[in-house]
């Protein structure tokens, strides 16, 4: 589902049989936690922001969708605590 979007999995390295990484999977490791911390900390944002608190009614299923992309923008808009 994600390939013709350009979307792809990157998972940090895992250690086979050798006791320590390799220089170059270390470095990867450490992208891949930093980029981690950033997309848990969007979505803590996302969570807190409260607009979407009510029951949507099922007559709205069809602009869910919408709407959720809507209220993910307009939290990446506002400031951050940081």
């Amino acid at each position: 589902l994600c390939t013709p979007r350009g979307v792809s999995l990157i998972i940090p390295p895992f250690k086979k049989q050798r006791k320590r990484f390799l220089p170059h999977e270390v470095e990867a490791t450490k992208t891949i936690a930093n980029l981690r911390i950033h997309v848990g900390r969007e979505m803590e944002r996302i969570k807190n922001f409260r607009i979407l608190t009510g029951v949507m009614p099922i007559t709205m299923a069809s602009q869910a969708s919408k709407i959720w992309k809507i209220y993910v923008r307009l939290t990446n808009l506002s400031p951050t605590a940081c």
